[in-house]
């Protein structure tokens, strides 16, 4: 790991929290895909993107605990990490089809997130059937496995139900939480030690995540906040495109 990389992913997840703060999601989204662009690895983008998370989560977790269900919260996680294994495997495979591969499907995947989310608005109601529970769950932890993207499904899962502002974010942050340990033992046992190494890279970079949140804040409380979301999540499409376009532009150019 160079130095040039140790900046470059400073500027990144200062980039990521700036777009977390604004738009409400994207940490993940946002700097995974980036990371792989300056020379990470799909496993150590990942592991390198919820270190840089995990402080800040605990923090706000903590600030909310009180409105964690937490059997319910539990069960999510359980489900979550019977198919992040999975979701790996699919990782390995990525990763073994070389650079160009991996920035691509990490595009694609990001543009489909993006899309789901942006397309599917479910209804808030009191209780939802728990097949969702599970499908939410094996998704997150799916795309968690593959990508570290893992968030949309819960986030979907969490707009279905009437939750307060709080709720809601206990529920979203305890899941981050409580997956973390099984996303970087199952790095760690497939990809190898270096991963733990990244791993505290990203929690070492949680200054750069704090200052992101705060130029955040700053932005969205000069302009309105409906505009910066959307340029955020235009940001978040070009990366996208970017990703899963690249590499076929790049065969075609002489």
């Amino acid at each position: 790991m160079s130095l040039e990389q140790v900046l470059g992913a400073a500027l990144v997840v200062v980039g990521g929290s700036f777009v977390q703060t604004i738009a409400g999601f994207g940490m993940g989204l946002f700097s995974v895909p980036l990371l792989i662009y300056l020379g990470f690895p799909l496993a150590n983008a990942v592991a390198l993107s919820v270190g840089a998370g995990l402080v800040q989560l605990l923090i706000g977790l903590r600030s909310v605990r009180h409105e964690v269900n937490w059997p319910d919260a539990f069960g999510m996680a359980v489900i979550q990490a019977l198919t992040v294994p999975v979701g790996m495997l699919g990782m390995q495979l990525l990763s073994d089809a070389g650079p160009a591969r991996v920035k691509q499907g990490v595009g694609v995947l990001l543009f489909v997130a993006l899309g789901v989310r942006q397309l599917w608005r479910p209804a808030p109601r009191d209780t939802v059937a728990p097949v969702w529970k599970v499908v939410a769950g094996s998704v997150s932890g799916l795309l968690s496995g593959l990508a570290g993207m893992g968030g949309p499904p819960l986030v979907l899962y969490a707009l279905a139900h009437r939750f307060s502002v709080d709720r809601y974010r206990a529920f979203l942050w305890s899941q981050f939480v409580l997956v973390v340990p099984v996303m970087v033992t199952t790095l760690a046992l497939r990809f190898g030690a270096e991963v733990l190494l990244t791993f505290g890279l990203g929690v070492a970079l949680t200054p750069c995540l704090w200052l992101g949140a705060r130029l955040g804040m700053r932005v969205s409380a000069r302009f309105e906040v409906a505009t910066v979301q959307r340029i955020a999540v235009g940001l978040l499409y070009v990366i996208a495109l970017s990703g899963a376009l690249g590499p076929l532009l790049a065969e075609r150019l002489p």
